[in-house]
């Protein structure tokens, strides 16, 4: 109960940064800000609370969107689908793609490395 809540909040504030005016996500340019966002230690612990929340296929499926892994097998439906309702998870016109940008950029750092 406690985790769903903590997620919903979570997305919510993600939301309300990439829906910022200041920061366009989808311009590559900006790139450099998410990134600088995403170093911020309130950010960071925002993302791993996320992420050690997240189940380990989740985490798996997370993963392979950003790259650090190769998909071995078929992809877990289930895994996927809880990622997309959890609002985590898109599927973009070049595969999966992770959300919001903040979560998506602690995610490509390999969050696995600093646990």
């Amino acid at each position: 109960m406690w985790r769903v809540v903590l997620l919903d909040l979570s997305a919510r504030l993600f939301n309300v940064l990439e829906t910022s005016k200041d920061i366009d996500v989808t311009d590559p340019l900006d790139d450099t800000m998410v990134i600088r966002l995403a170093s911020r230690r309130a950010i960071k612990e925002e993302c791993r609370t996320i992420w050690t929340s997240l189940l380990a296929e989740e985490r798996y499926i997370l993963k392979v969107a950003a790259k650090l892994t190769e998909l071995q097998g078929a992809p877990d439906s289930e895994a996927v689908n809880m990622l997309m309702n959890k609002k985590l998870l898109a599927i973009g016109s070049t595969g999966l793609e992770i959300k919001p940008a903040l979560f998506r950029a602690y995610v490509m750092a390999d969050p696995e490395i600093n646990e």
